[in-house]
């Protein structure tokens, strides 16, 4: 077992929950890089050389960029695990019960990422899809394939954990097979 899968499994032992938190060093990495990229592109302008190329980078770069990765930096997005349960940012509580397998899946829009879903029986689609009606309808609408494995997203019988669990994306896939194995045993 890996430090990560020890220190999660001694904190559910001792407090009753564990929490798998997103690394969010490159977010502020892809951040950072907007922000260079914005402050090429008032140079730009400033210096009269392109205000056209200058323009396109402050707007794409150090508007929007901005916005979008700050949007994803100060959302939270831990995945709370329990004995009995696991709690995600977009699906709310699920009961280990209502989860069927825990699977690994390749990103759909052909990126080189790992997904980690829990594939939902009949009860987890309907405790799923009640919570989310209550928390994020407007929200979900917004989630999109290419996102998905930063944000943590639903799709079918799937839901779908963040990607970038703080402790490697394998370790934290093994831990969550072994809780959800001794919870359907229990």
């Amino acid at each position: 077992m890996s430090d990560s899968a020890q220190k999660w499994e001694s904190d559910l032992q001792q407090h009753g929950e564990a929490v798998l938190a997103v690394n969010r060093s490159k977010t502020f990495a892809y951040l950072l890089g907007c922000w260079v990229f914005g402050a090429v592109g008032i140079w730009l302008i400033l210096s009269g050389e392109s205000t056209l190329w200058g323009w396109a980078a402050v707007l794409l770069f150090g508007v929007l960029g901005t916005l979008s990765l700050g949007y994803q930096a100060a959302r939270p997005r831990r995945v709370r695990v329990r004995a009995e349960e696991i709690e995600t940012p977009h699906a709310g509580v699920i009961p280990w019960t209502a989860v069927v397998r825990i699977d690994e899946e390749r990103q759909a829009t052909g990126g080189r990422g790992l997904l980690i879903a829990l594939r939902l029986s009949a009860e987890g689609l309907d405790a799923r899809d009640e919570d989310r009606g209550r928390k994020q309808q407007v929200e979900d609408l917004a989630i999109t394939a290419t996102n998905r494995a930063g944000l943590g997203a639903v799709d079918g019988d799937a839901l779908y954990l963040p990607g970038g669990l703080t402790g490697g994306h394998h370790a934290a896939l093994e831990w969550l097979r072994s809780v959800h194995q001794r919870a359907v045993a229990a």
